[in-house]
């Protein structure tokens, strides 16, 4: 098939023709849209070429053949121009366009050599070839030296030497370039070598850091992320100055890989150089950055298809993962050789006295170099993690092979027991340093997979969002290094959840529930329901009690429980903490849930686990396990209110008497219990401040969020007023609480954290948020939309779309109507979804709203006016429906 695209491509006389008529013009406006008319029509025949599966190195060729016909025949019509006694120069195609790999939206790497001392003719000639490009809409990197400038140049400057290892001959004065080619030929000094590598190195690491050492980047960089492009220029550079290695092939025959690796290299390289120009010529731009935005429209291009359970971004994003971490492998594997040795911490070697291994530079190698050690042996290859994690050892590149080759052998193995393995890998897990480093090289040569066969199902499988930012297998191992690490944790925000893990006494089910919690996302949607299906199964096999096996298995079904009720769910409503515990049943199963849904949360990425967070599931945690402790006594008992008396003791210190009275009257019985006597009083006085259009407020700073009551008349749109005020501020409300009390009494409580950078304070917001207040009940509806929509305005590209959707409920709450919403993530969300509610007559008396990245994920607790819950199926759908089309506007 590839034949057959080259065949039709390399016919190129049409194409060299049309150029030699466009450029035989003389009107040099109208010369320069032939040329460009000329050139977008072969870039069109090589994009669908691109997409009936022509690949990367083909498509790369091709646009560089196209570059270098340009240039050819651009050079005869200015070699025509030139007298026959003027000096000529040559055009040296180096860097990317000098490997023959021009994407689409490449600069052109050229550099033009020139005599010692140039004539007027030369530079002519290089000025006439730089302005072209540019007039023919290429960006040129051109440079324009003579030998010694070149020699010198490259001397000083690692990158520009680089650039030069690529060289390769286009057009003009031939005898020049051979010149060029001496000296780029010329064996290096060792010193010189050196430097060069060295040079070479630390400039990888700065790229590393600079675009983070993960793999699995949200929207990596195809070309300077790690595992990509930049990889594999910087290992070929090396590999040219110390080995004169060209390609792939003598990389083999340098040894520096095996014919295997060369293979899955070669392919891993293809695939993101096709990549690459889609989407160049999708963007049409330099633009290198795989955005969400693009990367549906990227898997399309290649021909990728969903199936029943993903989607074909999720394939796609699966298969680019897979090559990078080839990638990845494969050049960290080369480049280690030529590091520098890390100082040791130890004098002598560690295992001088080991049969089969050995230690040097902190590198864990096998002993011998014929053979394989770990052929049959499961209890070498546990040996061998176990030595490396007590010694703090990496891994040597030939142990790697060695131990892949092992693994593979196994996994050939039909019925073979590994039972006992199983164990003493479950042990290792719970090291309390450098597990993640370790079970990393586990997976990378397939140790996980052998030993937990289910966990293939999720190797570099990708979600489609923003807000899981590691592949499954790579958010899994977190999951457990976070448990092995919580053991020896000394943090005092980690206090309960550390006295919680101490209280399970079965770790192993414990881990292998991290290890299954996810992995029925390689199956598709219902993931924790096959999950459990999963584990228990896999438990049973390697001999695991029932009663072991049906822990693990709940553990999987429910291990997003309590994440789900603390961020979706109002946990101060008797029937949530009724229906949760009912699913706990002891609280043996209350700790180890607990700990695995922290380890799950906190792996997800660096800011998923927040103070916020960590102090609602701890409260969620403290109330089951007392409930659950002390099963006998009512639910109610412990949610009691204070009693009234106190209540009017406390009124009575800012409240005449009389008042006093009155005030406690007013109060509900839902207000009462969720509030202290203190509390109460302190709303009370907020309550003497207000006259016509004024508001009590108060702020209450605490470590994880700030806490904001106002007190006020209620009054028609009230919330949504307060909320857009809020948004407007730049705070983003987490959770909220309304009591509408009597005397046409309102209480408002809302626990908010600032968005983004900002200059706002909790000092200066208790000035600004009365100020802000009454400005912003003088304010139309239509203006106060406007100033949310200029707060959320900035940050919204690049996001992957949410749909709307709203589902109301009557089985969650015994008092209420939920009402759960998804959306995209935006300031402002809980005033519209007020406005709207306000506009129906409906009555909002908490929130719960919870942000997933680039996801809105909230629920409100509602009844009709007159308090009774919305039972009427037409009239939730129609609120459900209406909530949509304005969260869908905007």
């Amino acid at each position: 098939m590839i034949q057959r695209y080259l065949t039709r491509l390399e016919k190129r006389g049409d194409f060299v023709g049309a150029l030699r008529e466009s450029f035989a013009v003389t009107d040099p406006a109208q010369r320069n849209r032939e040329v460009k008319a000329v050139l977008e029509a072969q870039r069109e025949k090589i994009r669908r070429l691109n997409r009936e599966g022509a690949s990367g190195a083909d498509t790369v060729r091709f646009i560089s053949e196209l570059a270098d016909t340009l240039l050819r025949v651009m050079w005869d019509s200015v070699e025509m121009s030139m007298p026959d006694d003027a000096n000529l120069v040559a055009l040296v195609a180096v860097g990317g366009y000098g490997r023959m790999e021009l994407c689409p939206q490449s600069d052109i790497d050229l550099l033009i050599l020139t005599s010692p001392k140039p004539d007027g003719y030369e530079k002519e000639q290089a000025e006439i070839v730089i302005r072209n490009l540019w007039d023919f809409g290429f960006t040129v990197g051109s440079s324009v030296r003579s030998l010694d400038q070149c020699k010198e140049a490259s001397s000083k400057d690692p990158e520009t030497w680089t650039s030069f290892l690529n060289e390769r001959f286009v057009a003009g004065n031939h005898e020049l370039y051979r010149e060029f080619a001496k000296l780029m030929t010329k064996r290096q000094l060792p010193w010189r070598i050196n430097a060069l590598v060295a040079s070479k190195l630390r400039e990888r690491g700065a790229r590393m850091e600079k675009m983070g050492a993960l793999i699995q980047m949200l929207e990596p960089d195809i070309k300077e992320g790690t595992g990509c492009l930049r990889d594999v220029h910087s290992m070929m550079w090396i590999a040219k100055v110390r080995h004169q290695c060209d390609t792939f092939e003598d990389l083999v025959r340098e040894g520096l890989i095996d014919p295997q690796e060369q293979e899955d290299l070669r392919v891993a390289y293809d695939f993101l150089l096709q990549v690459r120009c889609c989407l160049h010529f999708r963007t049409q731009k330099k633009d290198d950055r795989l955005s969400f935005d693009h990367q549906p429209e990227i898997a399309a291009e290649l021909g990728f298809k969903p199936d029943a359970s993903f989607k074909a971004v999720e394939i796609f994003l699966k298969a680019f993962y897979h090559h990078t971490k080839t990638i990845f492998q494969v050049v960290e594997a080369v480049i280690s050789r030529w590091e520098p040795p890390p100082s040791s911490r130890w004098k002598t070697n560690p295992l001088r006295r080991h049969p089969h291994f050995t230690a040097k530079h902190q590198v864990m190698d096998i002993s011998t170099r014929i053979g394989n050690p770990f052929r049959g042996n499961l209890e070498l290859i546990l040996d061998f993690f176990e030595l490396a994690n007590e010694h703090h050892l990496g891994f040597s590149h030939h142990a790697i092979l060695r131990l892949k080759q092992a693994v593979s052998l196994f996994a050939g193995q039909e019925g073979a027991d590994f039972s006992s393995a199983l164990h003493r890998f479950l042990k290792l897990c719970q090291r309390p340093e450098r597990v993640g480093r370790m079970l990393r090289c586990m997976n990378d040569v397939g140790f996980i997979g052998l030993l937990i066969p289910d966990f293939n199902y999720i190797y570099c499988h990708s979600h489609y969002d923003s807000y899981h930012i590691y592949t499954t297998d790579e958010h899994t191992i977190t999951v457990v290094r976070q448990l092995a690490y919580l053991a020896k944790s000394t943090s005092k925000e980690l206090e309960s959840l550390r006295l919680a893990l101490n209280e399970v006494k079965d770790r192993e089910v414990l881990i292998l529930s991290c290890f299954y919690h996810d992995i029925g996302k390689g199956l598709g949607p219902g993931h924790s329901v096959s999950g459990a299906k999963l584990v228990f199964a896999f438990l049973e096999r390697m001999g695991f009690s029932p009663a072991r096996c049906l822990i693990a298995s709940n553990l999987v079904l429910h291990h997003l429980l309590m994440n789900d009720v603390t961020q979706r769910r109002d946990i101060d409503d008797p029937k949530t903490i009724h229906d949760f515990i009912t699913k706990i049943e002891s609280p043996a199963f209350l700790h180890k849930l607990y700990v695995l849904t922290y380890c799950d949360v906190s792996s997800v990425h660096p800011s998923a686990w927040t103070p916020w967070k960590a102090a609602q599931l701890r409260r969620l945690y403290e109330f089951a396990l007392e409930m659950l402790l002390r099963p006998y006594q009512n639910a109610q008992a412990t949610r009691r209110g204070p009693e009234e008396e106190a209540v009017l003791q406390a009124l009575s210190r800012v409240l005449p008497s009389e008042e006093a009275k009155a005030h406690l009257q007013a109060l509900t019985g839902n207000y009462m219990e969720a509030h202290s006597a203190e509390e109460i009083a302190l709303h009370a006085s907020l309550f003497q401040s207000l006259g016509e259009g004024k508001f009590g407020v108060s702020i209450t700073v605490k470590p994880t969020h700030w806490e904001i009551t106002i007190a006020a008349w209620d009054e028609t749109a009230l919330l949504s007023r307060i909320a857009g005020v809020l948004a407007h501020l730049g705070l983003s409300i987490l959770s909220a609480k309304i009591y509408t009390l009597g005397g046409n009494k309102v209480v408002d409580r809302f626990w908010v954290s600032p968005v983004g950078e900002t200059d706002i304070s909790p000092e200066n917001l208790k000035m600004a948020i009365p100020r802000e207040l009454e400005k912003g009940f003088r304010l139309g509806h239509g203006e106060l939309r406007e100033l949310r929509r200029s707060r959320r305005a900035a940050g919204m590209e690049g996001r992957v779309p949410v749909e709307p959707n709203a589902l109301v409920s009557n089985d969650i709450s015994d008092t209420f109507t939920v009402v759960d919403i998804t959306c995209g993530d935006q300031i402002g969300i809980l005033f519209q979804v007020a406005q709207v509610f306000s506009d129906m007559n409906v009555s909002i008396h908490g929130a719960v709203l919870t942000t997933e990245a680039d996801k809105a994920m909230d629920a409100f607790y509602v009844t009709e006016r007159d308090g009774a819950k919305i039972l009427d199926a037409n009239r939730c759908d129609e609120i459900a429906k209406t909530l949509e089309r304005e969260l869908a506007s905007g």
